[in-house]
């Protein structure tokens, strides 16, 4: 039952991404949207390229993911850049965390078939993620109370990552443990927590689309 229900969680989850990259696509050209989405269709498609290269596992799949994964956090900490551009605060942590992907970057080159194996910096990255968001919550809730977050492109973005690094993070940190010690169904049970934060996360890009095209209507 559960084979099923995470085969169906998995597809749905896959469909919502591609969603949203078609969604993404109106953005593109557009001069009246906020500065912070121009380009933001790129990430969609990334991740929908990660989805669409796990299935069909072509030879240099490992280094391609590798690479994929240090676009998403890379491009998602100069996102926080630009959406918190007087905050000096989220900037200085913002830095900090694309300079953790340089380091990430370098070490790549040496060992760039094990970076994914290495789930530290994965949690890490995700880690660096749930500290901006936070900080993000915190810039907008005392600095712009008056904002209209239902058609805020920026809040949904957030709110869609925070989401999926909170769920991400225990299972990434934990999961050779969590492997060792429970048995095949708690493992299948422990990816539908994944594949939930990932469902979760396409959901708001996919509003985050739909308002930033309401802006230019």
């Amino acid at each position: 039952m559960i084979e099923l229900v995470l085969k169906y969680l998995n597809n749905f989850q896959n469909l919502l991404a591609l969603v949203a990259c078609l969604l993404s696509l109106r953005t593109i050209g557009k001069r009246n949207i906020p500065t912070y989405m121009n380009g933001f269709f790129i990430y969609s498609w990334a991740t929908l390229l990660q989805s669409v290269l796990f299935y069909l596992r072509p030879e240099g799949f490992q280094v391609i993911k590798n690479l994929l994964i240090l676009f998403y956090y890379g491009f998602l900490g100069y996102f926080f850049l630009k959406i918190t551009k007087k905050n000096k605060t989220i900037n200085f942590f913002s830095l900090i965390y694309i300079g953790f992907f340089i380091v990430m970057g370098v070490l790549l080159v040496s060992r760039i078939s094990q970076f994914y194996e290495a789930q530290l910096p994965y949690a890490i990255a995700n880690l660096g993620l749930l500290i901006l968001c936070a900080y993000y919550y915190y810039f907008i809730f005392e600095e712009k109370s008056e904002i209209n977050f239902v058609n805020e492109p920026a809040f949904w973005i957030v709110t869609g990552q925070f989401c999926f690094s909170f769920l991400v993070i225990p299972l990434v940190l934990f999961e050779a443990s969590l492997i060792k010690n429970l048995a095949f169904t708690g493992i299948r049970s422990l990816q539908l927590i994944y594949h939930s934060g990932a469902l979760i996360s396409n959901l708001c890009f996919i509003w985050a689309f739909i308002v930033t095209k309401k802006l230019v209507s």
